[in-house]
């Protein structure tokens, strides 16, 4: 899989987890992390959390053995797996012991999902009402999918539609075709390129004939975010009756970072339609992007910009002046 990796620094790190977990009540509540991974935001030791993910810990481990740099050994003990010999099972099915949680983590792993919207009612299955979900979510314009086409609604009311459970064949091809090797400060400075794709059309066609013809999980994106396009899409699902969440908090993405981070908060099960539809309207601020400062003009430049300025406006009323004088010295 190709992933972008948190900050490794500890003190950038433990900056990281603040961020994702300062909206949540560690204290008063029971959480769930989904994909931990080897780096889990929700510690044990600090809070009453359970893990999720896809397998147990034995199978991540003979899995990701093949991704190098990956820390295998890191890797932490799945209280919940979700493949459970050849049956993949619900959210709620397996954790059905420990739940319902007052608050789920999700670091990287939203834009992961097949289907979007049947993930979104997996974790609200499980959330009491006002639960909160917290995501990192990647900045597609500042990671490699820097130059890959924005995703749409439309495109998960169809991987909904078909229910699927591993990558369409229309994100695998986008992503090994589109892919680009590119830190986030050079994305920033609007930098990726063409030629910087990570992968020949030769692969990306012969991922997406894989993916159509085998029997094969092909992780990549799947689906691709900004803080605003996050928040419009997140609202036309409510507004379709197809989400359970509003958008408690955004922090948009920080100049020459490559992610963001939201906070979703569960609507109650027990709402009026009334109530829905106006939570639904009200419950989505658009966010603010955050900008690189431009930097400070050099005082010289400014002053002969203005001096150059000034002196053409000077040099146009002479020349109108000279000429009212001329006519008036013909008369």
């Amino acid at each position: 899989m190709t992933v972008e990796r948190p900050p490794q620094d500890p003190a950038a790190l433990l900056h990281r987890r603040q961020r994702i977990l300062a909206p949540l009540d560690l204290e008063l509540g029971r959480g769930l992390e989904i994909g931990p991974l080897y780096q889990p935001v929700a510690l044990k030791a600090e809070c009453d959390v359970r893990y999720v993910d896809v397998h147990r810990t034995p199978g991540l481990r003979e899995y990701y053995a093949a991704h190098p740099g990956t820390p295998v050994d890191d890797i932490v003990e799945v209280d919940f797996p979700l493949v459970v010999g050849d049956r993949t099972r619900s959210l709620a099915e397996a954790t059905a012991t420990a739940g319902p949680f007052d608050w789920v983590v999700a670091s990287h792993v939203i834009e992961h999902v097949p289907d979007l919207i049947g993930w979104l009612a997996d974790i609200a299955d499980v959330l009491v009402d006002g639960g909160r979900l917290s995501l990192a979510i990647p900045d597609r314009r500042y990671s490699f999918d820097a130059r890959r086409p924005p995703t749409t609604v439309g495109q998960m009311l169809l991987a909904h539609q078909h229910g699927d459970t591993r990558p369409s064949v229309r994100a695998v091809f986008d992503h090994h075709h589109e892919a680009v090797t590119v830190d986030a400060q050079a994305a920033w400075d609007g930098r990726p390129g063409r030629e910087t794709t990570m992968f020949p059309l030769e692969t990306a066609h012969h991922m997406a004939v894989r993916t159509m013809t085998e029997d094969t999980y092909m992780d990549c994106h799947v689906w691709l975010f900004t803080p605003r396009s996050l928040v419009r899409q997140l609202q036309v699902l409510a507004r379709l009756g197809l989400a359970d969440f509003t958008v408690a908090s955004v922090d948009p993405t920080a100049v020459d970072t490559l992610e963001f981070f939201a906070v979703l908060h569960r609507m109650p099960r027990d709402l009026d339609p009334a109530d829905r539809a106006r939570l639904v309207d009200e419950g989505f601020v658009l966010p603010t992007d955050h900008v690189r400062p431009e930097p400070e003009p050099d005082p010289r430049f400014v002053t002969s910009q203005i001096t150059r300025r000034e002196q053409a406006l000077l040099d146009t009323k002479r020349r109108v002046s000279n000429r009212l004088k001329g006519l008036l010295g013909r008369g």
